[in-house]
């Protein structure tokens, strides 16, 4: 079966690849986004994003029940709002992307 080589989503980079980036770009792109020990999510994290989990069995918006869960910040980390329990909510995935895109200046304003 033969594979067809396409251009790097990267901006400005012509290296060919069978999807998404190049090597070179994956590295890059990854240390600029950081790793999410340094972004707070790290083993602490892990235990209140289970308690959380436990807690509340239901998405906190549409009531589901389905899987996968998000542990979502009320109030995001990047305007200010911290892991403690009464900033987190659980959220189905399409409420929390709903939400992200709301939060990040999208639709739904």
């Amino acid at each position: 079966m033969p594979y067809t080589l396409r251009a790097c989503v990267a901006p400005g980079c012509r290296n060919l690849v069978l999807k998404g980036r190049c090597a070179v770009c994956r590295r890059a792109y990854a240390a600029q986004r950081g790793n999410p020990s340094a972004k707070g999510y790290d083993h602490a994290w892990l235990a209140i994003r289970a308690a959380v989990l436990l807690e509340e069995p239901c998405c906190r918006v549409c009531g589901t029940e389905q899987a996968p869960a998000h542990v979502d910040h009320i109030l995001p980390l990047s305007k200010g709002g911290t892991h403690d329990r009464g900033n987190l909510q659980r959220l189905c995935r399409a409420c929390h992307s709903t939400k992200t895109l709301r939060d990040r200046g999208g639709f739904g304003r």
